[in-house]
């Protein structure tokens, strides 16, 4: 079975000297790179735990709507 992948990201050394030099820090493309490499895992544990908690919080609004929609429709039959 193949599993489609969602919401992939990707983090680059343009990236870093983006922000490096939004916040007036001097920083070479090997420094970027070095950088990068140093902190990987510390963003993919980041990105997974904000995607964890982004997914759970978008069911428990998917199911309040349904609930909702449910509840409403339940009382417009009631009232015909």
């Amino acid at each position: 079975m193949r599993y489609n992948r969602y919401a992939r990201v990707t983090w680059s050394v343009n990236d870093v000297l983006e922000e490096a030099d939004a916040q007036g820090i001097p920083l070479t493309e090997a420094e970027a790179e070095k950088f990068l490499q140093k902190n990987e895992k510390r963003l993919k544990r980041a990105m997974i735990t904000i995607g964890w908690s982004v997914i759970s919080r978008e069911l428990r609004k998917e199911i309040k709507e349904k609930t909702k929609e449910a509840t409403e429709g339940v009382l417009n039959v009631s009232n015909i």
